[in-house]
C-alpha cells in the first residue's frame, strides 16, 4: 500500500529527514514513507512501483522536500529514479547520507545526488538508457516507455 496522506507519522518525520514526493496521472500524491511500521516492502519506492505497474498510473512529477526546502524534478519524464546511499569509513562513528533522485527523458537517464538532511546538490550525472534499466528497481517507468520498450532501445543504440 502506497502512503497516500500526510498523517502524523510523517510530519514528524520530515522534521529529521526528506522525502520524495510523486504526484501520480489520476491526480494522487504518494508519500515516502520507509519504515512505517508494517510496511511491506519497507521500501516506500517499491510500494510505489509495483503499484503503478499493476493499476497502469504513471508519475507524472516528483520532487524532494525537507522542511520548507523543495526541489522538483523533470516534470512528464519517461521514468523516474530513487535510491539511498550511504557512505562510511571503517572505524569512523559518522556516516555520510545521500538521496538519488532522476528521470529518463529521449533515452537519458539523469541523476541528481542530494545531501541527506539538507538536500544539496553534490553531484549531477547522465548516462545512456540500456537494457538492463528497465529491470533496476530505482527506475519506475511510465507505461507508455514499458509497453514500447524495445522501440525505444533501438531508438537510442541508433542514436535516434
Amino acid at each position: 500500500m502506497i502512503c497516500t496522506e500526510q498523517d502524523e507519522w510523517l510530519k514528524e518525520k520530515l522534521v529529521f529527514e526528506p522525502r520524495w514526493v510523486a504526484e501520480l496521472s489520476d491526480g494522487t500524491a504518494a508519500f515516502m514513507d520507509d519504515g512505517r511500521h508494517l510496511a511491506e516492502p519497507p521500501s516506500a519506492w517499491l510500494r510505489l512501483k509495483e503499484y503503478c505497474y499493476a493499476e497502469g498510473i504513471d508519475i507524472v512529477k516528483m520532487r524532494f522536500q525537507w522542511r520548507q526546502l523543495t526541489f522538483e524534478l523533470e516534470p512528464n519524464a519517461d521514468a523516474y529514479f530513487f535510491c539511498k546511499e550511504i557512505f562510511g569509513m571503517w572505524g569512523s562513528t559518522e556516516n555520510l547520507h545521500y538521496y538519488w533522485g532522476g528521470w529518463v527523458k529521449n533515452g537519458i537517464l539523469t541523476k541528481v545526488k542530494y545531501e541527506v538532511p539538507s538536500l544539496i546538490n553534490v553531484k549531477t550525472e547522465e548516462q545512456d538508457v540500456v537494457e538492463s534499466d528497465y529491470d533496476n528497481d530505482c527506475l519506475i517507468w511510465s507505461t507508455l516507455c514499458l509497453k514500447n520498450k524495445n522501440t525505444n532501445l533501438v531508438l537510442v543504440e541508433n542514436g535516434n
